[in-house]
């Protein structure tokens, strides 16, 4: 997937995976990630918000 999104507690999030193995969130503040959903949608509906924001993000890898 590949997009950045952030919450009202201004954390990131980079939402990754595809349909063949699933979607699951990494949180970019604490190097967390969430567990697998086969859908976008049921990643949406769990961590989902009204208030979170898809933000321009730029990710080096040094």
């Amino acid at each position: 997937m590949g997009n950045v999104i952030k919450d009202i507690a201004d954390t990131l999030y980079l939402v990754v995976g595809n349909n063949d193995h699933g979607y699951a969130l990494v949180n970019l503040t604490d190097n967390n990630v969430t567990e697998k959903f086969s859908t976008l949608e049921g990643l949406a509906n769990v961590y989902g918000d009204k208030d979170d924001v898809l933000v321009k993000a730029e990710i080096n890898v040094l």
